[in-house]
């Protein structure tokens, strides 16, 4: 009998199952907690593989919460915060192997519609934050409770396409100021580009030669050496490079000083006047966060023959708001940038997102005075490179075979 490869860790990771494929019943406890399913057969490689992929996520969060948590309208110090419990909560319940959870651009820019307004200091806007992750994890069990998740089926295979080469395209246009140097304030894509090229003869040459040779290393490692973590090689030697250059007194951006400590667990206090400002913001967030996780779950599912429950993913998203909430964070959701990372480094279970948790506690407590010479257009280059891996032609293709298949078939006489 053959003997099952450390490639084979878990149930089916390379069968031909369709993530859109109504999946059989499983046992309660893996229904309820699908970790136990993932790491049936666990062994070094899968380990190995898993450590690799976890401290590459791990090194490419930090740095990325930050800035997302300053979008939000909150101390940088919070976008850490939203990276320990949450993703031990989602490692734990959630049925996709390869997301990742932590703030997401999209939230964080709706958060901070909903807080802003109602505080101008960001310390006060920290506990109504904080608040509303709990309110939106709410929502999340309650339409779990609900049992909401068959709402998901109704996000087709080109709605998936389209939905993540878009994120790709938005990720790259985002990441145009730090590759260049730029300091660029548009809130849409097409208001970043066109403040990059009015600001273009400002770029730093200095930032781009940083940006532009990261991104070459990283392309050409994931050419020649696919099973080699580039992301994590660049992100160490930039950080040493920045350190003993002295980038930043070059014009470099930097992630700059990270407080170290981990967050307290505490219940925010609130009013009950606050619940009813934040529900309707909570409900929105809801929508965009789930739509956005589930189509990610799926996509990196369906690269693996795997599938993910939508229930599970409910009660998983909802576990995740409410840990952030209660660890001082704000709301969050999947992040498309580090699943595709942790992908590509060849994640093979849940585990290297609880790995990169136990990294990033590790990195607070006590390494984060080398994080702050991480240059930002390093940063850039790798959240480039992960994007270009999102890019699927041949998704494109097959799409255009059926358009074309089913464009030459006559008229249906039930159609108008």
């Amino acid at each position: 009998m053959k003997e099952r490869s450390d490639d084979d860790a878990g149930a089916s990771y390379e069968s031909e199952a369709s993530p859109f494929q109504r999946p059989a019943r499983r046992p309660l406890l893996q229904r309820l907690v699908p970790v136990t399913e993932h790491v049936r057969g666990y062994r070094g490689d899968t380990l190995r593989r898993d450590l690799i992929a976890g401290v590459t996520v791990a090194a490419l969060a930090l740095p990325a919460s930050l800035a997302y948590a300053e979008i939000a309208g909150l101390s940088p110090v919070i976008g850490l915060y939203a990276l320990l419990l949450p993703a031990l909560a989602y490692a734990v319940f959630g049925s996709s192997r390869q997301v990742i959870v932590g703030p997401d651009g999209s939230i964080a820019a709706l958060v901070g519609s909903a807080v802003i307004p109602l505080a101008v200091d960001p310390t006060d806007r920290a506990p109504l934050a904080a608040l509303l992750a709990i309110l939106v994890g709410a929502v999340f069990l309650g339409a779990w409770l609900a049992r909401l998740g068959w709402i998901a089926d109704y996000f087709s295979r080109p709605v998936l396409i389209g939905y993540i080469h878009g994120v790709a395209a938005v990720l790259i246009v985002g990441q145009l100021g730090n590759l260049l140097g730029l300091s660029i304030s548009g809130q849409t894509p097409p208001a970043e580009v066109i403040e990059v090229v009015r600001e273009i003869t400002d770029l730093s040459w200095t930032t781009l030669a940083v940006g532009m040779t990261s991104l070459v290393i990283l392309l050409l490692l994931g050419w020649l050496f696919p099973k080699v973590p580039g992301p994590l090689i660049v992100v160490v030697l930039a950080i040493v490079t920045s350190a003993v250059f002295g980038l930043a007194n070059s014009g470099v951006a930097v992630v700059g000083p990270i407080p170290s400590g981990l967050p307290s667990l505490d219940v925010p206090n609130f009013q009950f006047g606050d619940v009813l400002t934040l529900l309707p913001a909570a409900v929105g967030i809801f929508f965009v966060a789930f739509t956005s996780e589930i189509l990610i779950a799926r996509s990196a599912a369906g690269n693996h023959g795997q599938r993910v429950h939508a229930n599970t993913e409910l009660a998983a998203m909802g576990a995740i708001n409410l840990s952030a909430g209660i660890s001082q964070g704000f709301p969050i959701g999947a992040s498309g940038s580090r699943t595709a990372v942790n992908d590509q480094m060849g994640a093979r279970t849940q585990i290297s997102g609880l790995l990169a948790a136990v990294v990033i506690a590790l990195v607070l407590l006590f390494l984060t005075e080398p994080i702050q010479y991480l240059p930002r257009a390093a940063l850039g280059a790798v959240i480039v490179t992960a994007a270009i891996g999102m890019i699927d032609p041949v998704a494109w293709r097959s799409l255009a075979r059926v358009a074309g298949w089913k464009s030459r078939l006559p008229p249906s006489p039930w159609r108008e």
